[in-house]
């Protein structure tokens, strides 16, 4: 999945990958939460750069829960809210504020 956002005629591009959901299902017992966890690449016209998102139990595996980057010189905090799993289609719900 991509998504191509343009301001002021410079696009960036954001594409989620190897999006993982391990958290503990509904109405189920579980020794840990468990965790979800995507990639997102962010291209812009001169630089390209990846993070891992991650909401759940992040800190047990070391992965920060937001990360900042900076997009055609624009400071945003990139957070992924959830993950969702239907119809056989996975879904990463990822947002960006702005910090500046």
């Amino acid at each position: 999945m991509a998504l191509t956002l343009s301001k002021d005629k410079l696009p960036v591009t954001l594409t989620a990958t190897n999006i993982n959901d391990s958290r503990c299902p509904a109405n189920v017992q579980c020794v840990w939460q468990g965790l979800a966890s995507a990639d997102v690449t962010f291209k812009g016209s001169e630089e390209e750069r990846t993070i891992k998102t991650c909401t759940g139990g992040c800190k047990v595996m070391s992965i920060p829960d937001s990360e900042t980057v900076i997009l055609n010189g624009i400071s945003y905090e990139v957070k992924l809210k959830d993950v969702t799993n239907s119809e056989n289609k996975i879904v990463a719900f990822i947002t960006l504020t702005k910090t500046n």
